[in-house]
């Protein structure tokens, strides 16, 4: 069997990723262990769909992607007349993050973690207030932050003067202070945030460690996206002004944040964004 399971990574080393083939050999040689295979030709779907049952109490895309992998793996090795469950879509994958949740998250990370991380936070806070996307935050510099209240006392208004990532956002009192308070750190002609898109991939890794939503969403800058987008819509924002935000080429981009909306939320919304 170790030939086999060196074959079949060699095989999959050809055209995935090194960590696409982690994962399947982690799922791979788990149902193998499992069931105590001796022989490929010994398997029954029976044993399959016992071995997915157990992974159940994991997040869904866990589950999804062990199906993946043992799919694969046997369609690889030839052996027919097995069925395999269908893969779902997790349906709270990209739920967007209410108020609490983000606080939730923002809590979680001042209380655990060292101050590289801490500055990241306020990278994922301005992702939900303007949309923005990681590699466009990179690029900003303290001159291209103004806000109303430069007291840090009350409720302000952030905008964002630089050319082609011009927003104005409504911020909260807690955020304004704090993000004042960071910018005076760094001299006006250089980026205002020492991050790169791995920086923020790490921290997001180092976060779903703990399950910190605790109904298996992961945390990530595109889940902050995503709750932008869905708070414009809510408040009555069109289609073709999101679009713009959102830096998306084709409208059917932003049409798929419609279907996270509830119902009662849609029909609030004017016919131009539901058509």
């Amino acid at each position: 069997m170790y030939q086999t399971l060196q074959s079949f990574e060699d095989y999959l080393k050809q055209g995935k990723t090194m960590s696409t083939v982690k994962h399947a050999l982690i799922y791979v040689r788990g149902f193998l262990y499992e069931t105590k295979m001796q022989s490929l030709s010994q398997v029954k779907t029976q044993q399959i769909l016992d071995y997915v049952t157990k992974l159940e109490g994991r997040s869904q895309a866990r589950v999804n992607q062990a199906i993946w992998a043992l799919r694969l793996f046997f369609k690889w090795a030839n052996v027919p007349g097995l069925e395999f469950p269908r893969q779902k879509r997790p349906n709270n994958a990209i739920r967007p993050l209410a108020d609490d949740e983000i606080e939730a998250i923002e809590h979680w990370i001042y209380m655990n973690t060292l101050e590289p991380i801490l500055v990241r936070r306020h990278v994922l806070r301005l992702i939900f207030y303007t949309g923005l996307r990681v590699k466009d935050i990179m690029t900003l510099s303290y001159v291209d932050f103004k806000f109303t209240d430069e007291s840090g006392e009350c409720e302000s208004t952030l905008e964002i003067t630089k050319e082609g990532l011009n927003r104005k956002v409504a911020v909260s009192k807690d955020f304004s202070a704090e993000l004042q308070h960071y910018l005076r750190w760094w001299p006006e002609d250089t980026n205002a945030f020492n991050v790169s898109v791995a920086n923020m991939n790490y921290m997001c890794k180092y976060l779903n460690q703990y399950d910190i939503l605790g109904d298996g969403r992961r945390v990530s800058s595109e889940l902050y996206r995503v709750s932008f987008a869905c708070r414009c819509l809510e408040q009555g924002m069109s289609l073709q002004e999101l679009q713009k935000l959102m830096g998306h080429k084709n409208i059917r981009s932003t049409k798929r944040y419609l279907k996270l909306l509830t119902q009662k939320e849609i029909k609030s919304l004017n016919k131009e964004i539901v058509g």
